[in-house]
């Protein structure tokens, strides 16, 4: 079993590496998009998965109560700042579903991350 300060490192550098991952992505030309299939029925669903992963990284990689509310204040400000950066860069319409779904994402994973780390504190793993 990994030690909670490894837990952590690995947590953050996954989340520094999926920011980095969904930015790149986001600002894609359009036809690069269209490649990667990031278009479709399942188009909302990707950005459900993408902030879930964040959120639930964002609650699993500091230890303080503090920075963990930071984060996920930063991590709200990344899923606006995202679509209004897409907006800006491509000229389309702000996309509010998009907003709205990168939110519930992250309302998502927080709350799977708080789920795991209360059944590990209960089994006795933490």
């Amino acid at each position: 079993m990994l030690a909670s300060n490894n837990r952590r490192v690995i947590c953050g550098v996954t989340l520094i590496v999926l920011i980095g991952v969904i930015s790149f992505i986001s600002f894609l030309p359009q036809a690069d998009k269209h490649v990667l299939h990031t278009r479709g029925r399942f188009h909302p669903l990707g950005h459900l998965l993408a902030f879930a992963s964040l959120g639930c990284l964002t609650v699993m990689t500091p230890k303080a109560f503090r920075t963990r509310l930071l984060l996920i204040a930063g991590l709200f400000f990344f899923a606006f700042g995202i679509e209004i950066g897409e907006h800006l860069v491509f000229g389309g319409g702000l996309e509010w579903p998009d907003v709205l779904t990168d939110f519930a994402g992250v309302f998502l994973g927080i709350l799977l991350a708080l789920m795991s780390r209360a059944t590990a504190v209960v089994s006795g793993q933490v």
